[in-house]
């Protein structure tokens, strides 16, 4: 993590420096000190993490994502996809990744299923988590039959 906040400040000064350059060279051009706080160029040897940094050494490339199953917990993981043919029970797509909601994934699902079947899926269903207006609306999955929860019901004691 030390070498990561070195890398950034490396960063950070070069386009700090960069600005100033920028800068002096508009006041020597237009002969008027610019207004403003000039920019503070970091020191990349003094760069530290910040204080509540966190990093999954093991596993980089996992994210800290909800609980699905305990509400207001957090599970070090992935989110996976799957889509699966109805009527043979198989797997015909299916994808890891790190984004947390589900609502950006049904597009590359449906894509993907076509790419893997060489045909667009007849119809697709998912829960709630998977609406939104774009996906419905958007031309790529024109001529599915798209059945996507809306929202959630409260369960009730019947």
């Amino acid at each position: 993590m030390e070498q990561e906040a070195r890398a950034k400040a490396e960063q950070e000064r070069a386009a700090a420096e960069a600005k100033l350059a920028a800068r002096r060279e508009e006041e020597e051009r237009t002969g008027k000190k610019k207004a403003g706080r000039e920019p503070q160029v970091p020191d990349p040897e003094q760069a530290q993490p910040d204080a509540k940094a966190q990093r999954n050494f093991t596993d980089p490339d996992s994210r800290i994502m909800p609980d699905g199953t305990n509400k207001g917990s957090f599970v070090q993981g992935y989110n996976a996809q799957a889509a699966v043919d109805a009527t043979a029970q198989v797997i015909v797509a299916a994808e890891v990744t790190r984004q947390t909601t589900d609502h950006h994934q049904l597009l590359p699902m449906l894509k993907q299923v076509e790419q893997n079947l060489g045909r667009k899926p007849q119809a697709a269903s998912a829960d709630a988590g998977y609406f939104s207006e774009a996906n419905v609306t958007d031309e790529s999955a024109a001529g599915i039959g798209l059945h996507i929860a809306t929202g959630r019901e409260k369960h009730t004691d019947g």
